[in-house]
């Protein structure tokens, strides 16, 4: 199978507009995304604003479909008290279309890796 990576989440929380603006070409390739991976640090205090940042981003692209199915991917759940993000301990309701689930995993020691691949 033919899977084509784009890196997001760390340009774009840490770059002046400017700068993403000269990205684009590279983030206009999720148009052709038939899914699309939302990788998060679970155990960042900006979270909820990294999420919030790259959704805004998908939606300012011209040709990506906000319905494409996305999964939030929230990584390093091994950093966290418990392994488990306390914004997952309740019932989650994402507020963007085309989110149809999310997986915790870690990375470092695999866990949640089989989940993941299966909700792919």
């Amino acid at each position: 199978r033919e899977a084509l990576l784009v890196d997001t989440v760390g340009f774009v929380q840490r770059l002046p507009q400017q700068l993403v603006a000269g990205f684009r070409a590279t983030l206009e390739e999720l148009s052709e995304a038939t899914i699309v991976l939302h990788v998060l640090d679970a155990s960042s205090p900006t979270l909820s604003q990294q999420m919030g940042t790259v959704q805004k981003t998908l939606q300012e692209l011209r040709n990506f479909d906000m319905e494409t199915p996305q999964i939030m991917v929230f990584n390093k759940v091994d950093r966290l008290e418990g392994g488990t993000c306390p914004e997952l301990e309740q019932s989650l309701s994402f507020p963007w279309p085309g989110v149809v689930g999310h997986c915790q995993i870690s990375a470092l020691t695999g866990a949640g890796l089989p989940a993941l691949a299966e909700a792919v």
